[in-house]
């Protein structure tokens, strides 16, 4: 409410101050008007001139009307000579507006001060003139300064904001806006200045500002048309000249809306100082945000869109302000489409309620503040784009081409690949409880890692380029699934409550460092791979899965419906356990002259199993348990003191092949050799 009576005061200050400066002026030199007007409408160019001086000194294009259809009644004057004048005054009248928007500061208030001195205490008639101009142009400084701060305040509400906007794209909306206002207050200048107000409070753009100021003309007419028909005298001359003036404002209407069509539809640009607060659908081929060294501030719930460029700084100490949310309340969507520079300013993309999203279909620079670990940013180009280095909430490598980290970053909350990411050398941190999920796209680990870092059970994206792929933050025991094939060229890190589970086809030719598990659903190739901390390896697969020949830590054969093939000629050892889960010993097929050998230094368990040909090596004692077959068998010299133990209950046979001992054998069961 207070706003609303600010604008009426200032308004009322305005357009008084208007009237006292034309009053003025008038007294000044109305009664010089007629004379000028015989000597200057020779020549249209002359007349156009005068007419532009005299409307912009006068602030008063009624008098050089009423003074012209005076002229034009006395015959000193033709109707055509007078049309010159009339369109200088549509260039006077603009002169207002650059008048207005001048910013004076205090000296406003001195002039008013000066120009009540010069009204009470000078007693000539001369100086009350002057003093009447000078407290005319002050109230109207006075006037502006009064809409402009109670603009800025209103755009904080909601409705108000909405409308601005829909001025700003609709021009329409804006003609109508200008029709009322001219309706109502009768005074092109007040809508004028409204429209400057306006602008300096950037609670409008630079086009809904010149749209409403030059439809104004459409309310002028009525006004005019009253005026003209006020008076009974040389009634046909003075519609010829009212027609005249009409066909020219309405001219100019015209060829302004449709340049302005055209800048909105194809050179908009924001330039914003202010605050711009955006809640519902926006479109501009550019954004500035800031203007002649001071930075603005952009609030948007709705949808912005910017066909270029968004600057959010000036590269010197206007470093504006940016907020796709608006508090709890809503979040916006932001889509550049070109480039978005955020060298020195602030951009806040999340929100604690709603998730604001920003589109970005070009490039991106910030040095600034770039707060998005709670928001959503999409890379939507087609071309390759270099993705800014942050901490995103929700990241979406969409469009096409190659989207490359430009440095190490994290995502919190979601991270999905349509297109194809590229680490390069970077690390790529994982934080996202879904892990990383996407359509047709694809993760090229470059030269650098890809880090699982929740504490949960996420989904490792499937991919032949893994250079360095680690497994880590889990509190308790999650399991990190690829729903596909799994390289790793450099080095494989599972922490020691993470799993990697692959469904698919799974290959290490690097390092393995192992403290949690590897789950294999799918075939498996470790040539090359040196297994450093080889942990624990589970082939789960429900049909056919061949073992890669390695040295295991603990190996957990699992499903025997799948028969887990061991390679005929290849080597494979574990040092800690052979676990069968839900496995019968037909589920595993060794192929011929491959080589199994329990190598622990602690207590082992024999699986019972049919083995090619099983060794026993190192201090552990190596307990039998149950019925174990082999074609050959061999206790090596390292097998103390433990040796191999045959339990009552167990059977150690030899089919075809030699049992050699150079170490320990101990018999509480059965051994057999045939």
């Amino acid at each position: 409410m207070i706003g609303i009576l600010f604008i009426l005061g200032g308004l009322a200050l305005f357009m008084y101050g208007i009237r006292s400066l034309s009053a003025g002026m008038e007294k000044l030199a109305g009664d010089q008007i007629q004379k000028w007007l015989g000597r200057v409408t020779s020549n249209r160019l002359k007349s156009a001139g005068f007419g532009a001086v005299a409307t912009a000194v006068l602030q008063s294009s009624g008098l050089l009307m009423v003074t012209m259809i005076g002229l034009i009644n006395a015959n000193l004057m033709t109707v055509q000579q007078s049309i010159g004048v009339m369109l200088g005054q549509e260039i006077g009248t603009t002169i207002t507006a650059q008048i207005v928007a001048f910013d004076i500061g205090a000296f406003r208030l001195l002039l008013v001060i000066f120009g009540f001195i010069f009204l009470e205490y000078f007693p000539h008639r001369d100086w009350k003139k002057y003093g009447e101009i000078m407290m005319g142009l002050g109230l109207v400084f006075v006037g502006m300064s009064y809409m402009a701060s109670a603009l800025a305040y209103l755009v904080q509400i909601p409705i108000v904001s909405d409308l601005l906007v829909t001025m700003s794209k609709y021009p329409l909306i804006a003609v109508l806006v200008g029709f009322i206002l001219t309706a109502i207050t009768q005074s092109s200048t007040a809508v004028t200045s409204m429209a400057v107000a306006m602008g300096i409070s950037q609670v409008i753009s630079l086009e809904g500002a010149i749209v409403m100021k030059t439809h104004h003309a459409v309310g002028m007419k009525k006004k005019q048309s009253r005026k003209s028909h006020s008076s009974n005298s040389q009634f046909l001359k003075r519609r010829e000249v009212m027609k005249a003036s009409r066909i020219i404002r309405m001219g100019v209407a015209v060829v302004l809306g449709l340049v302005m069509l055209v800048g909105i539809t194809y050179g908009q640009t924001l330039r914003n100082r202010g605050v711009f607060r955006n809640t519902g659908t926006s479109t501009y081929n550019n954004i500035e945000n800031y203007r002649t060294g001071t930075a603005g501030t952009i609030i948007n719930s709705g949808s912005l869109t910017v066909n270029n460029t968004l600057d959010n700084d000036d590269g010197a100490a206007a470093q504006g302000t940016i907020r796709n949310y608006i508090g709890g309340l809503a979040a916006g969507t932001l889509t550049v489409t070109s480039a978005f520079t955020n060298e020195g300013g602030s951009f806040y993309n999340d929100s604690t309620t709603y998730v604001p999203v920003l589109n970005l279909g070009g490039t991106i620079t910030s040095t600034g503040t770039f707060d998005t670990d709670a928001g959503k940013v999409v890379y939507t180009g087609a071309g390759g784009q270099t993705i800014l280095a942050t901490t995103y909430g929700a990241l979406v490598a969409a469009g096409s081409n190659t989207k490359t980290l430009g440095a190490s970053l994290a995502v919190n909350d979601s991270l999905r690949i349509n297109s194809t990411l590229a680490v390069s050398t970077f690390t790529l941190t994982v934080n996202a409880p879904t892990g990383i999920y996407g359509v047709g796209g694809t993760l090229d680990g470059g030269s650098g890692t890809v880090d699982y870092a929740a504490n949960a059970n996420q989904a490792v994206y499937p991919s032949t380029l893994y250079n360095n792929l680690t497994l880590s933050g889990a509190a308790v025991q999650r399991n990190k699934q690829a729903g596909g094939a799994v390289t790793v060229a450099g080095t494989l890190t599972v922490g020691s409550n993470d799993s990697l589970d692959v469904t698919g086809a799974f290959a290490l030719s690097g390092t393995l460092q192992n403290s949690g598990g590897v789950k294999l659903g799918g075939s498996a190739d470790l040539t090359g791979a040196t297994l450093t901390t080889p942990g624990t390896f589970v082939y789960y697969a429900a049909v056919g899965q061949t073992v890669a020949p390695a040295a295991y830590a603990d190996l957990i054969l699992r499903d025997s419906t799948g028969t887990k093939t061991f390679t005929a000629g290849q080597t494979y050892s574990v040092s800690g356990s052979l676990v069968l889960e839900a496995f019968g010993r037909s589920g595993a097929s060794f192929g011929a002259a491959s080589i199994f050998k329990y190598v622990g230094t602690g207590t082992q368990t024999v699986a019972a199993l049919d083995y090619a040909l099983l060794e026993f090596e190192q201090s552990g004692q190596k307990n039998v348990s149950g019925w174990v077959n082999s074609s050959g068998v061999t206790i090596a010299s390292t097998a103390t003191p433990g040796g191999v133990y045959v339990a009552a209950a167990g059977t150690l046979r030899v089919v075809g092949g030699d049992l050699t001992n150079d170490g320990v054998l101990t018999n509480d069961g059965t051994v057999t050799v045939q």
